[in-house]
């Protein structure tokens, strides 16, 4: 084993829209195992991402196979993930321990391809994070904590509300060779693979974004676009009625002052500000 993955014990796949569900499930993992954050590999949330200066494909490449335990989170966004896809097919190429997490809303029906012949686990369900924790304990030879000293973290898990999950199909290889840009300066959403509808200014911000953060990786800079577009829709799409219309409009104006050009990080500032803004009415 190299030297970078040494401590690598447990590997989290996972789209960034979903790094909220990930942070809990890192909590459960620590409260339970007693894991320190160099053995946990998490690339969303804050104390698990790559180490800085990292390659990210050749880091994730080999992370992949070299932990000891894999968790791959499902949802609607993950199943549309092209690195969630290859993470996955790694692994279970590998051989190796996987275990699918099904997030509120996702049944294990919409799994396709060798997932739909491992046995996944529903987040919502406490017996089944019970035996995750069981089962990570046995896969990494070691004795989980008493029940009690994670049981708040699986009530958590268990009130995370169901999301009505729409994913589309794959798009066969023969209808996708017809979508290649014809021109390497064509700026239209559609020529690069995403939907119509983003307008033509975000669709600009996005694509200027990703080229920044990617300059030398073009399959990180499609990841970057796809996720960008993804969280601009649910932006947009995003109603909190339970939330005082004045409040709610606040929460935006901060979130889009903090991150201008970053729709993920407003998408999910908008959520943290909502959060804490429930929790200081109990």
């Amino acid at each position: 084993m190299s030297s970078a993955g040494q401590n690598l014990r447990i590997f989290i796949s996972h789209s960034s829209a979903d790094r909220e569900t990930a942070a809990m499930v890192i909590e459960l993992i620590r409260g339970a195992l007693r894991l320190g954050s160099r053995e946990i590999r998490c690339t969303s949330v804050d104390g698990y991402r790559l180490p800085g200066g990292a390659s990210t494909n050749e880091q994730l490449r080999m992370e992949v196979l070299e932990a000891e335990a894999f968790l791959g989170i499902m949802s609607g966004a993950s199943l549309k993930s092209a690195y969630v896809a290859f993470e996955l097919g790694a692994r279970w190429g590998a051989g190796k321990h996987l275990v699918p997490i099904l997030v509120p809303g996702l049944s294990a029906s919409r799994l396709e391809g060798p997932l739909s012949g491992i046995n996944a686990l529903k987040i919502k369900n406490p017996a089944e994070m019970h035996q995750l924790v069981h089962d990570l304990a046995g896969t990494l030879g070691i004795e989980a904590e008493p029940a009690a000293a994670y049981q708040r973290i699986i009530d958590q898990l268990s009130k995370i509300p169901e999301e009505v999950i729409s994913v589309s199909s794959p798009v066969p290889p023969s209808q996708k060779s017809s979508n290649v840009v014809s021109s390497e300066h064509s700026t239209s959403p559609d020529n690069l693979g995403l939907d119509s509808d983003l307008p033509p200014e975000v669709f600009q911000k996005i694509r200027a974004k990703a080229a920044a953060d990617w300059p030398d990786d073009f399959e990180m800079r499609l990841h970057t676009e796809e996720e960008q577009a993804r969280a601009y829709r649910e932006l947009v799409a995003s109603h909190h009625s339970n939330v005082p219309e004045d409040v709610f409009n606040t929460i935006r104006r901060k979130a889009a002052a903090e991150w201008p050009d970053d729709f993920e990080m407003r998408l999910h500032t908008e959520k943290e500000q909502i959060i804490a803004f429930k929790r200081l009415r109990r």
